[in-house]
C-alpha cells in the first residue's frame, strides 16, 4: 500500500489554491491586464479539469456571459475541441509543477 492516493488529493488541493489564486487576480484585474487575467484562469481552469476540484465548463461558459470586457478567441467555445483552441492544453499539471506552487506559496 503506497501513500498515492492521499498524496495525489493533497496535490489537488494545491492546484484549487492556485486556482483560487487566479480567480482573486482576474477579479481584481482592470483593463489590458483583466483580459490577460481571463486567459490565465481559463486555460488553467481546463488544464486541472481533470481533479474534479473544480467544474470548469460553467467557468468558461459564465464568466464571459457576465463579464463583456473579455474575449474568448474568435470561433471558440467550450465544446470547441482542443486540438483547435490553443487556451486548452490537456497535459496534466506536473508534481515538479504542483511542489513548486507549494514553495512559492510558503516563500510570498
Amino acid at each position: 500500500m503506497t501513500n498515492a492516493g492521499p498524496r495525489a488529493r493533497i496535490g489537488d488541493l494545491v492546484l484549487y489554491v492556485r486556482y483560487l489564486e487566479l480567480q482573486t487576480a482576474y477579479t481584481a484585474a482592470t483593463g489590458d491586464a483583466r483580459q490577460q487575467a481571463f486567459e490565465t484562469l481559463l486555460k488553467y481552469s481546463y488544464r486541472i479539469r481533470k481533479t474534479e476540484m473544480i467544474h470548469s465548463k460553467p467557468i468558461w461558459s459564465y464568466l464571459k456571459e457576465v463579464d463583456n470586457s473579455v474575449k474568448l478567441p474568435e470561433g471558440v467555445t467550450w465544446g470547441t475541441p482542443p486540438a483547435k483552441d490553443s487556451w486548452k492544453q490537456c497535459e496534466p499539471v506536473t508534481e515538479e509543477t504542483i511542489r513548486t506552487l507549494i514553495s512559492e506559496g510558503i516563500c510570498s
